[in-house]
């Protein structure tokens, strides 16, 4: 094995390390039914009520993971180019899939109002300052944008830790310290592999992306519905 193919295969296990989401943070799992029931309620009242907000998966570690081994005094040229080509095409597949991202949001999601944020910001979210990191539809700072006192929760793309039997991306709401919420909150939207081929869609067109958006509203206000006839 050649030292570029051991650089690639320390990238690969790197990369899955650095997707993990707040592995730092309890998760719900312990909690009874009924926490799970109040849960619920507080969150999709939060939601209804207040702000959902999308965090955007922005894959900066592993960029910047690439970025300093194309740079490395220890690759001759052409493994440079080599990686920094792989650079280029980590900035643009990951730019591209977030732009259909919101996208999507922009012209299926309705339930509320929208937030967007890269996850670059998670620190600054967490230390409850609301305003000076959102984007607007196209990726860029929105001064305006604000989350002012509303309550939120957020939703990502991507796979649920709970989700064992499934390993497919789908959407994932979280509460507001980043915890995986749980049932019976519709916790995660994915697509089945019937769907998909019925509407003929998949993570490589941004029509996946509506799709699956307009199932997380529809689930949503189903659940709120069901919310507010059982008088909560």
């Amino acid at each position: 094995m050649n030292r570029l193919t051991l650089i690639a295969t320390f990238l690969v296990f790197a990369s899955a390390a650095f997707g993990q989401y707040d592995a730092d943070t309890e998760p719900y799992d312990s909690l009874t039914a009924g926490q799970r029931k109040e849960m619920a309620l507080h969150a999709i009242h939060a939601i209804k009520n207040g702000v959902l907000i999308l965090r955007l998966e922005s894959n900066h570690r592993k960029i910047e993971e690439m970025e300093r081994l194309a740079g490395s005094t220890d690759l001759n040229e052409e493994e440079k180019s080599k990686w920094q080509t792989r650079v280029a095409a980590v900035k643009e597949d990951t730019r591209r899939r977030n732009k259909w991202l919101v996208d999507a949001f922009a012209a299926k999601y309705d339930f509320s109002r929208l937030l967007i944020m890269y996850d670059t910001a998670t620190q600054l979210l967490k230390q409850d300052l609301r305003s000076g990191y959102f984007l607007n539809q196209n990726l860029e700072l929105d001064a305006a944008a604000s989350l002012g006192e509303a309550p939120y929760r957020l939703v990502r793309f991507g796979k649920a830790s709970y989700e064992r039997s499934s390993s497919a991306n789908g959407l994932v709401l979280l509460d507001e310290e980043f915890r995986e919420l749980l049932s019976p909150f519709p916790y995660f939207v994915s697509l089945n592999i019937f769907e998909k081929m019925r509407r003929q869609v998949n993570e490589s067109k941004p029509e996946y992306f509506e799709v699956l958006v307009a199932k997380l509203v529809n689930r949503l206000n189903r659940f709120y519905g069901k919310v507010i006839a059982e008088g909560h």
